[in-house]
């Protein structure tokens, strides 16, 4: 099993006994099971419910909010035991098509794609972090224009150090200008799978002038 969560206080405190909740990170998380002998999976979900419980009696936790992974379906193990609610869909992208930009992207994304070709904005890759702090000025443009809550937002250092932590794993995709950073989105993958984790732009290249990213 893998379970990764955050512990947070909560204002309550019943003499002098702290109280918490548990919410998993940003992006799509739970409790994964990693291994697990054939036909025994709900056994495996139910003991980890069992133990889980026990820890959260002994940490004082009172609430759990789990966004489950769609990739990985691991909610489907588990909706015997968690109440579930459908927050609606992830999107995709098949690349196995044989035409993904005609069959997988909308006629506006192709006219953006077709705008930025025009306007001769290129593409730049960095698989290994060395321009975050361009992605990090982004996305702290895109933070405060949208008036984003501090607990949402990733700091720079952060940022930087997912690049040891998933070394290989990820990257990120740059539009440029006349040499400008004008909008960056970061990408992890593993396996078949590329996940649009993250993305930042500035609004001082809008569509308005004929530049677009997508």
């Amino acid at each position: 099993m893998s379970y990764q969560f955050v512990v947070r206080p909560i204002p309550i405190d019943v003499g002098g006994v702290r109280y918490y909740d548990t919410i998993t990170p940003f992006g799509p998380c739970g409790p994964v099971i990693i291994r697990c002998a054939d036909g025994r999976r709900a056994e495996l979900a139910a003991s980890f419910d069992a133990a889980f419980q026990e820890y959260c009696n002994d940490h004082n936790i009172v609430s759990e909010y789990v966004r489950f992974n769609t990739w990985v379906k691991n909610a489907e193990d588990f909706e015997n035991i968690y109440s579930l609610d459908n927050r609606g869909i992830s999107t995709y992208i098949d690349l196995t098509v044989d035409d993904y930009f005609m069959d997988e992207f909308t006629s506006k994304t192709r006219g953006q794609v077709r705008g930025a070709l025009k306007n001769n904005v290129e593409i730049e890759y960095d698989y290994t972090g060395s321009t975050i702090g361009e992605f990090h000025r982004l996305y702290e443009i895109m933070a405060k224009r949208n008036d984003m809550p501090d607990h949402y937002r990733f700091s720079k250092e952060l940022l930087a150090e997912s690049f040891s932590l998933l070394e290989g794993k990820q990257f990120i995709v740059y539009a440029k200008y006349k040499g400008n950073y004008i909008s960056g989105s970061l990408y992890a993958h593993h396996g078949d799978l590329l996940h649009y984790h993250l993305t930042a732009n500035d609004p001082v290249f809008s569509m308005s002038r004929a530049i677009a990213w997508c």
